[in-house]
């Protein structure tokens, strides 16, 4: 694939993530709030977003290697695991978040 094509396919896999976490209850803002307030949530999330990043460089670094599609799956799913098993702990939360 190419590097735009790579680009466009984790954009949709982004948009895929948001919906999933908002279905589950995290809006951006309370994700934020969430990263803020509770240092488990805010270091996997952040840990999220640096894997995220590594993978897409690696996407235009090297375009060729389909591994991508795996490797985005994965942290896709860890992230959303996580959200899910943890919900009810991280959404009974509101007053530390508003």
């Amino acid at each position: 694939m190419t590097p735009t094509a790579w680009i466009e396919w984790s954009t949709k896999q982004m948009a895929d993530l948001g919906i999933r976490l908002w279905r589950q209850g995290y809006s951006p803002k309370l994700i934020k709030g969430l990263c803020d307030s509770i240092p488990e949530f805010g270091s996997r999330f952040r840990a999220f977003e640096a894997d995220f990043q590594a993978i897409t460089a690696d996407m235009t670094a090297n375009p060729d290697g389909y591994h991508h599609f795996d490797s985005l799956t994965r942290i896709k799913q860890e992230l959303l695991v996580f959200t899910s098993f943890n919900r009810a702990r991280f959404l009974s939360q509101p007053a530390k978040i508003a």
